[in-house]
């Protein structure tokens, strides 16, 4: 029971993602042939991106969360509602979003996001004292949380700014707090969530397998001095940011290695558990986790510094490298591991394959898109081209996934 429950909330999430791949997909199109249902890019774009983080990755984690930290829990009457108003909720917006753009019925709506979003972290907390999970998982799920809330104070102090601020201070202080809601959603929530869930798998809290959590700290407090990375440019003092968001990414990158290294027998422990396929896409997950801390390291040079943030293919392939790179490969894994995501054939195995490398091909393509521009070398078409390719494969493989999970029945 407690497993069909999962399944069916993953495989609604994993629709939500079609949707947002499919949208994602057809913005991708704009740049090769100009089309009539995109007549404001931006209003699709916000529908693409907030559905992304409220109907796709929240909900993955909502539910694997539930299942791997609460699964006695799980069924309660107000995680259902809480799921299927959220779920609700998405699709109003994203239509709403595309026909209207940012307006009172957004607002509405992103508000109600949030309020369920506190109402799950509070419950989840409440049923985890029930847990037999270990103390590294509880410790970076609470972490996940935390950022979770805090995330909203961004979206939370928008309304003020922009009814009190104008002219250039009302633009940075707009930026800011979009950069801030952005920043720990993606860097503590989808990450925390995505250890926590990695390190549910353990659940043998012996003598034998010393469970080592300081580096959570350290990973936590650098999370939060990295936020220094998307503001410096909004300041004349930019350097002194800059600085203390590289000495931050060096932090970072410093305890998640210590993380795995100094619980590398509980890390052996859950490998040895894990089916061939998964371990191989969580090996690729934290391989793009490594990446994306490497990246904010080489940023110590300042020209590289505003190069990552003025070249929007350079915005896009970070942004996506969290999102798709780490985030969703963990997510699919995770499913996959669990039979939320039942992949039993050669084809299904295929296709995810096809994922994977779509993902990186976009992420290998976008960064020679913003490395030609910041060389002042207008990209070609082609390369426009083989990013609408590649994305439409997602579309096509989530498709094909989708149809294989959902004929099969629920036990």
């Amino acid at each position: 029971m407690i497993e069909s429950v999962f399944r069916k909330r993953f495989l609604i999430a994993l629709f939500n993602f079609l949707i947002v791949a499919a949208v994602g997909t057809l913005l991708r199109f704009v740049f090769v042939h100009e089309v009539e249902i995109v007549a404001e890019y931006k209003n699709v774009l916000h529908a693409h991106s907030h559905v992304a983080i409220m109907g796709w990755v929240f909900m993955a984690l909502f539910g694997s969360l539930l299942f791997a930290f609460t699964p006695d829990a799980s069924n309660r009457k107000l995680y259902h509602v809480l799921f299927w108003i959220n779920q609700i909720n998405c699709l109003v917006l994203i239509v709403n979003f595309w026909i209207h753009g940012y307006d009172i019925v957004s607002i509405v709506l992103s508000s109600i996001y949030i309020l369920i979003t506190y109402i799950f972290s509070v419950n989840i907390l409440i049923d985890l004292k029930n847990s037999n999970a270990s103390s590294i998982a509880k410790m970076l799920l609470k972490f996940s949380l935390f950022f979770l809330v805090i995330s909203t104070i961004g979206i939370l102090a928008l309304g003020p700014v922009l009814m009190t601020l104008h002219g250039t201070e009302k633009v940075i202080w707009y930026y800011l707090l979009v950069q801030f809601y952005i920043h720990f959603q993606y860097n503590g929530w989808f990450i925390f969530g995505c250890l926590a869930l990695f390190f549910s798998f353990y659940k043998n809290n012996s003598t034998e397998n010393k469970v080592v959590l300081y580096p959570v700290y350290g990973i936590a407090f650098a999370t939060i001095t990295t936020y220094c990375l998307s503001i410096f440019w909004g300041f004349p003092a930019y350097h002194i940011f800059l600085n203390i968001s590289v000495a931050s990414g060096f932090v970072q990158l410093f305890f998640t290695i210590q993380l795995f290294r100094l619980n590398k027998n509980i890390v052996k422990e859950i490998f040895y558990k894990l089916k061939s396929g998964v371990k191989a896409l969580f090996i690729i997950s934290f391989s793009a986790l490594i990446i994306k801390q490497l990246l904010q390291v080489i940023l110590i040079y300042p020209e590289m510094a505003h190069a990552s943030f003025v070249l929007r293919n350079y915005v896009i392939a970070y942004l996506h490298l969290t999102f798709l790179g780490v985030t969703t490969i963990f997510l699919l894994g995770y499913a996959w591991q669990n039979n939320a995501l039942l992949i039993q054939s050669k084809v299904a195995k295929i296709v995810i394959g096809i994922i994977v490398c779509s993902v990186f091909s976009i992420e290998l393509l976008l960064s020679i898109m913003g490395s030609l521009s910041w060389a002042g070398i207008s990209s070609g078409a082609i390369f426009y081209q083989l990013v609408f390719v590649f994305s439409l494969a997602i579309v096509l493989c989530l498709l094909i996934i989708l149809v294989k999970n959902l004929k099969k029945k629920f036990s």
